[in-house]
C-alpha cells in the first residue's frame, strides 16, 4: 500500500525540496511514478467511493504532518 501519497519526484534547490520538471525526471522516478499509480488504482477499485476518500484524507493528513516535521 502506498503510505505517502502520490509520488512526486524532488530535487532540491535552495535548501527546498521542489518538483522536477519534465526533463529532470529519470528511468527511476518513472517506474516510481507507475507503481504508485497502479496502487491507487488498485485501491480504488478495491474500495467503495465514500471509503476511498476517507483513506485519501488520511493519507493527505499524513504526508503534510511529514512535510511540517
Amino acid at each position: 500500500m502506498v503510505e505517502d501519497g502520490s509520488f512526486i519526484p524532488l530535487k532540491r534547490e535552495c535548501d527546498q525540496m521542489i518538483p522536477k520538471v519534465e526533463s529532470e525526471i529519470t528511468d527511476e522516478d518513472g517506474r516510481r511514478m507507475q507503481t504508485n499509480d497502479k496502487a491507487m488504482h488498485m485501491m480504488f477499485c478495491v474500495l467503495r467511493p465514500d471509503e476511498y476518500i476517507k483513506m485519501a484524507q488520511v493519507m493527505s493528513k499524513k504526508q503534510r504532518s511529514s512535510f511540517s516535521t
